[in-house]
């Protein structure tokens, strides 16, 4: 690949970081760039800042979100979404949705299973049955702005200095039920234990999509969209 030739030259991260800063460098062209530095082990704080500025993403702060973009990418899909592509795109280990949902399909063989009983996701089997696919679209590019209820994480700080994280399934006087996010374990935990508590949100990372093409994008939401019964 040119990109290993090249990364293999003294002064080839100081050569791409000005090139990125000359050329007109496609916002899809960065984010492939970006992936094969990461896999290859390349990490340099200011070429990585070029390629994030090439992308719109300022370091630390999510994508704001856009209604217009939403309705564009819904579009996008419709007319050129690969349903087959994007299952490709959801088994990859590039985003790792099967880390955290099952999808179950007629056959066995060719399910996405999470691996152990626990998933740390929704079921998103029948997904589009229960969502239209702008929301579908939000879900994947914003996790944060609609969290399927039993799925917003809580976050306890114990008098032991012990911090649990996961999902709060019900709650006494005396004890918080709790399903551990690291172990997938049910907790009882003693309320007199806990001294502060906060919900956290989703466990899905927003910006995980920041390095999908569009394309890539397109395909996901096309293959989500069309999962309505097993």
């Amino acid at each position: 690949m040119i990109l290993g030739t090249l990364m293999q030259r003294r002064g080839a991260v100081e050569a791409m970081t000005d090139v990125l800063a000359k050329v007109n460098v496609s916002v899809d062209s960065a984010k492939l760039i970006s992936r094969w530095l990461s896999a290859a082990g390349h990490d340099d704080a200011k070429l990585t800042t070029a390629l994030r500025s090439v992308m719109g993403i300022e370091a630390g702060k999510p994508i704001p979100y856009s209604e217009q973009f939403v309705r564009t990418l819904a579009r996008e899909v419709q007319a050129a979404g690969d349903a087959e592509a994007g299952s490709a795109v959801f088994a990859a280990s590039l985003t790792n949705c099967a880390a955290c949902h099952r999808i179950k399909s007629r056959t066995a063989e060719h399910d996405a299973f999470v691996n152990g009983s626990f998933a740390k996701g929704p079921d998103l089997t029948s997904v589009a049955a229960g969502l239209p696919l702008e929301l579908i679209i939000e879900a994947i590019v914003w996790p944060q702005r609609q969290i399927k209820e039993g799925y917003e994480m809580t976050t306890l700080w114990l008098d032991n200095g012990r911090t649990v994280s996961g999902y709060l399934l019900a709650e006494s006087g005396k004890t918080i039920s709790i399903r551990d996010l690291s172990t997938g374990k049910i907790l009882e935990i003693p309320a007199d234990t806990v001294e502060e508590r906060a919900k956290v949100g989703s466990a899905m990372p927003a910006g995980f999509t920041h390095t999908l093409t569009r394309q890539e994008l397109r395909d996901l939401a096309r293959y989500l969209s069309e999962r309505k019964s097993p």
